[in-house]
């Protein structure tokens, strides 16, 4: 194992100050409005679409208008796959109550039992699936660098502090994936080959980038001190999230989404904030929204029967 050549002490603290913004937004976000980012229990047609537009709507305008660092080239998986990779991350996602920002970084903050088994059956099993399928895909070999950033970084700040004081529906939501896009961005996380990198640990072509590790630990740094410290993770509706039972629905759903993840190398997040850069991306988010929605029928109607 070595460590890539795409990683720079530079790209290192992009990656941390990211992940700093997307715990400062978590934050900001129970504090002010007391509810999660949508990221960790989203739905298709409630208000969190508003914050997915959000997601969408900065980075459609950074892809036109911002240096070709911040995105990899469109995706060179066949959409066959792409469809799988956004099955497995959509039923995962529902079966787990979150994703890599709801479990690993809220989840992981609020000190969740559940969240925590998820996280470690999600990385094992992405890694495990990354290290296997060795999917190829167009690498972009530029990083992103602080003058490219600076303003992006100050901008994402605004957005995601205003969560403490613009609570008016529907900006606040859409402020709010503003925010969530332009932290992802910073961080290099909306790049696929970057989680490849991450989660094939063994790669002898490109190395291994630990980036998606600091932005973990750059947003625990910021979240899990706030949400202990300050008692956000016994708000209403909070607080029965984070005690939610571990079942087999823990583990199956960090399983099925570790294995996406590997597959695609794309998670809800950035996988919302890129949807419409390429035909690819949009069959990717179909495929998630479409098999979360058909599970959460069947175990409506499960319910109901």
């Amino acid at each position: 194992m070595f460590i890539s050549k795409s990683f720079t002490a530079e790209s290192g603290c992009l990656a941390l100050i990211g992940g700093g913004l997307i715990g400062t937004l978590a934050t900001s976000r129970v504090m002010g409005r007391g509810t999660l980012l949508p990221s960790s229990t989203f739905t298709l047609f409630q208000s969190p679409l508003l914050s997915l537009f959000g997601l969408y709507l900065l980075n459609s305008s950074l892809f036109l208008t911002s240096p070709s660092s911040f995105f990899d080239p469109p995706s060179s998986l066949s959409l066959p796959l792409l469809l799988l990779s956004g099955i497995l991350i959509g039923v995962g996602s529902k079966l787990g109550s979150g994703c890599t920002s709801g479990n690993g970084i809220q989840g992981l903050s609020t000190l969740s039992p559940s969240s925590f088994i998820f996280v470690i059956t999600m990385m094992f099993a992405g890694s495990l699936t990354a290290t296997y399928t060795r999917t190829t895909i167009a690498y972009n070999n530029d990083e992103n660098t602080f003058k490219q950033c600076y303003k992006l970084i100050a901008f994402t700040i605004f957005t995601s502090t205003s969560q403490l004081y613009v609570k008016t529906y529907p900006i606040a939501d859409i402020l709010s994936g503003i925010a969530f896009s332009g932290a992802l961005t910073i961080s290099g996380m909306v790049k696929p080959s970057k989680v490849f990198s991450f989660l094939d640990f063994a790669n002898d072509v490109t190395g291994f980038d630990p980036s998606l590790g600091l932005v973990m630990g750059g947003a625990l740094l910021v979240s899990l001190p706030s949400f202990q410290w300050l008692g956000l993770s016994e708000k209403p509706g909070i607080k029965e999230w984070k005690n939610r039972p571990i079942d087999w629905k823990t583990f199956v759903g960090g399983i099925l989404f570790g294995a996406g993840w590997g597959l695609g190398g794309i998670c809800p997040g950035p996988g919302l904030t890129t949807a419409g850069m390429s035909l690819g991306g949009m069959v990717w988010v179909a495929a998630m929204f479409g098999a979360r929605g058909a599970l959460g029928m069947v175990q409506q109607k499960g319910k109901q029967d």
